[in-house]
């Protein structure tokens, strides 16, 4: 499916959330020009592990990167900034990511792109936002969970420290947040010719999805503490089990009717009603429920709890969730061929989306996939497409002003 074919974005982010959001867009058909300056570049290459088939990639920079153009330029100069809102003129997104005040100074803010192109899309990634007592600070998205109050409602009872979460979540928040910012504005602007201006935070993502601890001390004044909240670990239906050979079962029964199938298959009658009651060492119940799911291993569990519905699953590592069947199933991991770089497969995730009943193996067969770029590979085109003759583009080069 082509959603966003002829729609042109230029992407002068770096490192995860801006390329997480172009990403969608690059994949669904648009045009993503990533505007990267003549130093470092996009840093984002030189983080992760290499692709074993292709040792001149990081994998986090292939996996949000790919089927994007590199147009490398100095926006800090005039030649520079006349370059860029040249391809402002034929441009419907622009994505940045900048501390605020930053796009401002080289004068190429939300205000001055409007006046070249009035009906321009322009999203702003930032830490804290564009207002605030925070809008200038720097951050990462470990200080956006911390601030948040993210980091200390995780973790188990009996750790007091807080525990990082192994994915970004306010990183990739912010990236999925903007997208859906980006895809209002454009109905927004196919209804009524107007642009839009999209402020994104990491840290209002973040702290949006802290909505049930928010909003339970707004109501009661309670702080929500780490492993001991309904839906966090606290009580013995919802909560975490260590078997017999050092691996994990997950329970999600708050149905009356899945914990009562539980209750039988592990034969505790006298646990019937007690789904709700604490998960800690305080309860007789969840001891006897946590010693009883010592006695067998993870698969042994895993075998009873299977021929039943129940919301028993297994705590799976990383390559055991990918060789999962329904993983499989839902095949939600592709192998494309790249157009430019000749035999060999290159895995990437599909995104989550399924459109139509089916999804097949070969779905995107006929889609064509390139390498993602190297630091201005894509310049000299771009900018011929611009109506820049070659004579001025060497020109440019020669002054540093592009690569």
């Amino acid at each position: 499916m082509i959603s966003f074919e002829g729609i042109k974005i230029l992407d002068l982010t770096r490192l995860l959330p801006g390329a997480y959001a172009t990403q969608y867009f690059a994949e669904l058909g648009a045009e993503v020009i990533k505007i990267e300056d003549t130093g470092a570049g996009d840093y984002l290459r030189e983080i992760g592990p290499s692709l074993k088939n292709a040792p001149e990639f990081s994998s986090y920079f292939f996996t949000t990167n790919y089927n994007k153009k590199s147009v490398a330029l100095d926006l800090k100069t005039k030649e520079g900034k006349e370059i860029f809102f040249r391809l402002v003129e034929k441009a419907d997104i622009i994505i940045e990511g900048f501390r605020p005040g930053t796009v401002g100074k080289l004068g190429i803010d939300y205000s001055t792109i409007k006046e070249i192109k009035p009906d321009i899309i322009y999203c702003s990634i930032s830490a804290f936002g564009q207002q605030g007592e925070r809008s200038k600070m720097a951050g990462h998205d470990i200080n956006f969970l911390s601030l948040s109050g993210f980091l200390d409602v995780n973790g188990n009872q009996e750790s007091s420290s807080p525990a990082i979460p192994g994915t970004q979540f306010a990183d990739l928040g912010s990236g999925m947040s903007a997208i859906l910012g980006i895809v209002s504005s454009l109905y927004h602007r196919q209804m009524t010719g107007e642009g839009q201006y999209i402020d994104v935070s990491m840290y209002d993502v973040i702290s949006s999805w802290m909505l049930n601890p928010y909003i339970d001390y707004l109501a009661t004044g309670r702080i929500s503490k780490k492993g001991s909240e309904l839906l966090s670990g606290g009580v013995l239906c919802y909560h975490i089990y260590e078997t017999a050979d050092n691996r994990y079962l997950s329970f999600g029964a708050v149905e009356d009717k899945f914990w009562e199938q539980i209750c039988n298959t592990l034969e505790m009658p006298e646990l019937r009603y007690e789904a709700f009651s604490s998960a800690n060492d305080e309860n007789a119940n969840y001891v006897e429920l946590k010693n009883k799911i010592k006695t067998k291993t993870l698969t042994n569990w895993i075998s009873l709890f299977d021929k039943v519905d129940c919301c028993v699953t297994p705590v799976l590592n990383t390559e055991e969730a990918l060789n999962d069947l329904h993983f499989q199933n839902r095949n939600l991991v592709e192998y494309i061929s790249l157009d430019d770089k000749g035999p060999g497969t290159f895995p990437k995730m599909r995104l989550p989306i399924k459109y139509g009943l089916q999804r097949s193996n070969n779905e995107n067969s006929t889609k064509k996939y390139f390498s993602p770029p190297k630091q201005g590979s894509h310049t000299e085109i771009v900018l011929k497409e611009h109506n820049f003759s070659e004579k001025e583009i060497a020109e440019l080069v020669r002054k540093g002003i592009i690569i």
